[in-house]
């Protein structure tokens, strides 16, 4: 057992080890204003993407413990934010400056015939930031994948693309059957003979404007 020694009077601490204070094979006895505290270290906790972690030592002196703490606490609003668009800043680092990047993706845009030739030249798209007014079909990457704007706006953190289908489509290799995304209005709303993935089967749309669930109504299973 790993111990500190700790003075009530000062607030001084000092690590001791078992038999560090014996004289002659006797431990003498530690002055009122001295204590000693076991030491204990808790397990360091899992933290969510929108968690941040906080650790400090507290001295339990009723406990007898040294306890070293960890503290989850909510991200803000402002700090989710900003650490996406300094992650995106991170991504962008190796690209070139702006002006030559918009060419690229100009260029990329004007020659590629097929989604796959847009997504084999996907690094030279901007990553997805927070605060940024987006054009409709305007193109950026989130989560190493590619992705589309379907009506123009300013992102917000609630409106991230893989939350908000009626604002952004992923552009994903010919013959990919995508996962299926509840859609907000009709003009999200799926098309026979459209096939989406769904708790574990593929679907095909078997209904017009289809803003069903798989498994619900117009949808056939194959």
């Amino acid at each position: 057992m790993k111990t500190i020694l700790y003075n009530k009077i000062t607030g001084e601490k000092s690590a001791t080890r078992q038999g560090y204070y014996f004289v002659d094979g006797i431990r003498p006895a530690l002055p009122d204003h001295i204590v000693e505290l076991e030491i204990i270290e808790q397990e360091r906790p899992f933290t969510a993407h929108n968690e941040k972690l906080s650790a400090q030592w507290v001295i339990d002196v009723e406990g007898g413990q040294y306890r070293y703490e960890y503290i989850l606490t909510l991200k803000t609003e402002g700090e989710l934010i900003a650490e996406i668009n300094s992650q995106a800043d991170q991504f962008d680092s190796d690209l070139p400056a702006i002006s030559i990047r918009e060419l690229l993706q100009q260029q990329v845009e004007a020659e590629a015939t097929t989604d796959a030739d847009l997504l084999e030249n996907k690094q030279v798209f901007q990553s997805y930031r927070v605060g940024k007014a987006y054009l409709l079909g305007e193109k950026f990457r989130w989560m190493d994948k590619l992705w589309k704007v379907l009506l123009s706006h300013t992102s917000q953190l609630d409106w991230l693309p893989t939350i908000a289908p009626s604002l952004y489509v992923e552009i994903t290799e010919p013959g990919t059957i995508a996962a299926w995304k509840q859609p907000v209005g009709a003009h999200d709303a799926y098309q026979p003979p459209t096939q989406v993935t769904h708790n574990g089967f593929t679907w095909e749309s078997t209904a017009e404007n289809n803003v069903w669930e798989p498994g619900v109504y117009g949808w056939a299973q194959i």
